[in-house]
């Protein structure tokens, strides 16, 4: 509660997005976005994970549409995606999506495209925080470049390593280079 008025002695309660932290107040605060309150409220209640707000004097707080969710508390959109996808940021410019595409892609379908092809998973989105730059490739499996949105078996036995990143001298095992892995460097030769 609080009185803006001197003289007064009944108490206003504070709006729904706002808050009264002491009884000595004069005015009500504003909730920020990532937050919200109740009428009456002392404080803002922080967004939980999987939902957010972007705007101030918010009453709730707005859950992510699924597949989308939050990386954390207090989020002012959702920024992350579930278990199972992957964010591709190549659709995603200034907070906003571009076009009519979609935020969160499914990962795991078929390897051509991302996922298990006879039970063999090539890309791991395990976590809510998979992106499409930094993809954890799996060993034997190997992708042209961070938006590439394409992985391929690699045809020789212990030659792709897998990983973050695209760099063929972090995707492949010592002594192999290029596209998948199927060159040998300098002074080396594929023994059959």
């Amino acid at each position: 509660e609080y009185q803006p008025y001197e003289g007064k002695t009944e108490c206003i309660l504070a709006e729904a997005g706002n808050f009264v932290s002491s009884p000595e107040a004069t005015k009500q605060s504003v909730c920020y976005p990532g937050s919200h309150s109740g009428t009456a409220a002392t404080s803002c209640t922080l967004c939980e994970e999987g939902y957010f707000n972007s705007k101030t004097k918010q009453a709730s707080c707005i859950p992510c549409p699924l597949p989308l969710t939050t990386s954390g508390i207090n989020k002012t959109y959702c920024n992350a995606c579930l278990k199972g996808y992957y964010w591709n940021s190549l659709v995603w410019k200034k907070y906003e999506l571009v076009d009519d595409n979609v935020q969160c892609v499914e990962c795991c379908q078929s390897c051509e495209d991302l996922c298990d092809v006879d039970d063999k998973i090539c890309v791991d989105c395990s976590n809510s925080t998979a992106v499409l730059e930094t993809l954890d490739v799996k060993r034997g499996w190997w992708r042209a470049t961070r938006e590439s949105e394409t992985v391929y078996e690699c045809p020789l036995d212990r030659s792709c390593r897998g990983g973050t990143s695209v760099k063929t001298s972090e995707q492949c095992f010592k002594g192999h280079r290029g596209a998948l892995c199927g060159a040998c460097v300098d002074k080396y030769d594929y023994d059959f």
